[in-house]
């Protein structure tokens, strides 16, 4: 199985940015750091899945809205 991080951090950008919210005050809501949040959303840096719940509760969808087609069997 294989996971594309770079996908997941692309829906991660579209929903936030959807929601008016910007990557500073996300990773506030979330309480990781902007850089963190930064690598998170370009592929760099792979989510734990604590940080996606709280990513997916914060921007209001699922954490199947945020990973839709990025793993691939």
């Amino acid at each position: 199985m294989t996971v594309n991080f770079e996908r997941i951090g692309i829906k991660i950008k579209e929903v936030r940015k959807k929601s008016g919210i910007t990557q500073a005050v996300l990773a506030e809501l979330v309480d990781v750091g902007t850089t963190h949040l930064c690598r998170v959303e370009i592929g760099t840096k792979k989510p734990s899945l604590t940080l996606l719940i709280k990513i997916a509760y914060t921007l209001n969808v699922s954490i199947n809205d945020l990973i839709d087609g990025s793993i691939i069997i």
